[in-house]
Formats: C-alpha cells, sequence, structure tokens
C-alpha cells in the first residue's frame, strides 16, 4: 500500500490527511488533523498577513511536518484554498 499526505491551506484553518491507497485506489485514513491558525484575520484592512498568522501557521506546519515523517507517507502535497 502507498502512504500519502495532503496538507490544505485555508483562510482559517489547515488541515492535514494521511491515508493509505488501498488495492481499489480508494483512500483509508491513517490521520486527520486540523489546527485553526486564522491566516487571514485582518487581510481585509491591511491586504497582508500579519506576522502573528504567519507564525501561528508556521508552528502548524511544522507539527504537520513531524506527523507526515513520523506516518510514513511518500508523497506530499499542499495546496492553498480560501
Amino acid at each position: 500500500m502507498t502512504r500519502v499526505a495532503a496538507v490544505d491551506c485555508g483562510t482559517n484553518s489547515i488541515r492535514l490527511l494521511v491515508a493509505d491507497i488501498d488495492a481499489d485506489g480508494k483512500l483509508v485514513d491513517v490521520h486527520r488533523e486540523m489546527q485553526v491558525v486564522r491566516l487571514g484575520e485582518g487581510v481585509d484592512a491591511t491586504g497582508a498577513f500579519s506576522p502573528e498568522a504567519i507564525e501561528r501557521t508556521r508552528l502548524a506546519l511544522v507539527d504537520y511536518a513531524r506527523v507526515i515523517a513520523e506516518t510514513g507517507a511518500t508523497a506530499v502535497r499542499m495546496v492553498a484554498t480560501s
């Protein structure tokens, strides 16, 4: 079985899915997590990400990188959504 990971970075939260791809091509969850980082906080007013929001997002991604390594995912994709 192939183990893969996906990270979805949105305006308010970041989600992680680590899953195995079974023989039928279906995903079987291994780990699923969501952290609220409020990356878009204040963007409408300033037009820019705040340093605090960037740091919250960075810390979540560091944590997700650890989980991805520990679970042994062989392919990782990250997407940004809003």
